[in-house]
């Protein structure tokens, strides 16, 4: 039920990624913490050029890897481990997609100083996250922050303080598009 919950909502955003960045000079993309891979299936179903690697723990990556190996062959790698320790190298852009907010702040820092170390030179971090409207208004990602904050001790954010998370990380935060109802893409460069 959870895979099929994130799996309803992971493709219009990402689809709407696909729109918003210009994945044609992409060479590799990551997908940090990808769970299934529905993210990447997206991207590389709609890039022919593009070569993925999925990145989440060992028993996530041996339950769904072999799949998207199936269905993509060589243009896919499956990557087990934590995203907290390292992450493949050299590749043109990493996606996180909802991973931020699972995270505290000192551990969402170390997550971006790490896709900033791996990165290929040029490099980008594009991370899908809601955003906390100014105030008390009524809004979803307000309630999801209730959750984060029950479930996983992390947390939504407004946007000065994804910045931050951003410059802590070595990155500077260039520009935030709206995805969808829930999602902004936070696209950063290495500072």
């Amino acid at each position: 039920r959870y895979d099929a919950a994130v799996d309803a909502f992971t493709r219009p955003e990402v689809e709407a990624l696909a729109t918003a960045f210009d994945f044609g000079a992409v060479r590799t993309v990551v997908d940090v913490g990808g769970g299934r891979g529905s993210a990447l299936a997206v991207l590389l179903e709609r890039f022919p050029s593009l070569r993925g690697v999925l990145l989440d723990l060992p028993p996530v990556v041996a339950r769904h890897g072999p799949a998207l190996r199936e269905r993509f062959g060589d243009r896919v790698e499956c990557v087990g481990g934590s995203f907290l320790d390292a992450l493949p190298a050299g590749a043109d852009v990493y996606v996180l997609k909802h991973v931020l907010h699972n995270w505290g702040d000192d551990d969402a820092v170390r997550l971006l100083a790490g896709c900033r170390d791996a990165m290929a030179d040029g490099g980008r971090v594009l991370a899908i996250e809601g955003i906390l409207l100014p105030g008390n208004l009524p809004d979803t990602a307000h309630l999801l922050d209730l959750e984060m904050l029950v479930l996983t001790g992390g947390r939504e954010r407004r946007k000065p303080e994804l910045r931050r998370l951003f410059a802590e990380g070595g990155l500077a935060l260039e520009r935030v598009t709206r995805l969808g109802p829930l999602g902004h893409l936070l696209e950063g460069r290495r500072r």
